[in-house]
């Protein structure tokens, strides 16, 4: 069994829930059943996703965050 740390907001009558271990899955619901259910089926696909990308395959020791330079005339100001 996988046990998932969901993040829960809410908004206007609907339960925002975020994702600790895939904080790319983000997902909507009017209540937190269906919320649960969402994640069920949301999970599956992301860990494909995440697997046919690489992202899993990372070594440990790759850098989590990258900084970049960019010029302020590149912004599209």
């Amino acid at each position: 069994m996988t046990q998932l740390h969901i993040e829960k907001k809410f908004y206007k009558g609907y339960c925002v829930g975020t994702c600790k271990e895939y904080p790319g899955v983000v997902v909507w619901a009017k209540s937190d059943e269906e919320l649960k259910q969402q994640f069920k089926k949301a999970i599956p696909a992301h860990e494909v996703a995440l697997e046919k990308h690489h992202v899993k395959n990372m070594p440990e020791d790759s850098p989590k965050v990258e900084v970049i330079s960019i010029d302020r005339e590149d912004m599209g100001q």
